[in-house]
């Protein structure tokens, strides 16, 4: 499916960590499988938008998987919201426009563990600074410009 589910699981159950994994979106034949296996992976159907919130202002961090992305909105609205985000650095999504590495998030190398490469205490912003920064860089005006320039951009290629 491209969402790199099973490897985000795979790596959360490889790393030890007392936390809870919520994967929110579509549910696949994957999850009687996983949820058997790993009490602390939540699986939440698609969520409204108002839900949405309401989880990422109570998240620690949303991770996005993908390995190519169209645009990652949802990191965006994880920013805007405080939440900090790791995504993987990849030519194939708009990561790396997004996320300031150890500012507001993280740029993930494909190679190794997604959770390996998190490392909180190196985050240089408070949740209050991630939100207003992140509202600041992806005002109406702004993010309509990033839009469109990367939209021509990735129609060339």
């Amino acid at each position: 499916e491209g969402k790199n589910i099973e490897r985000l699981i795979a790596n959360f159950n490889d790393y030890s960590s007392p936390g809870k994994l919520y994967i929110v979106g579509k549910k696949t034949f994957l999850i009687d499988h996983w949820k058997i296996k790993n009490p602390n992976i939540i699986f939440l159907d698609y969520q409204p938008a108002n839900k949405i919130s309401e989880i990422l202002n109570n998240s620690d961090l949303l991770i996005l998987p993908s390995l190519s992305e169209g645009f990652g909105q949802v990191l965006i609205e994880a920013i805007c919201c405080g939440c900090p985000v790791a995504a993987f650095d990849t030519t194939h999504t708009a990561a790396r426009e997004i996320i300031e590495h150890q500012k507001n998030g993280f740029l993930l190398d494909p190679e190794y563990n997604i959770f390996n490469q998190i490392k909180f205490e190196k985050l240089e912003w408070s949740r209050e600074e991630i939100s207003e920064n992140g509202r600041k860089k992806f005002s109406k005006s702004i993010f309509l410009s990033f839009l469109e320039r990367h939209l021509i951009s990735w129609n060339r290629s």
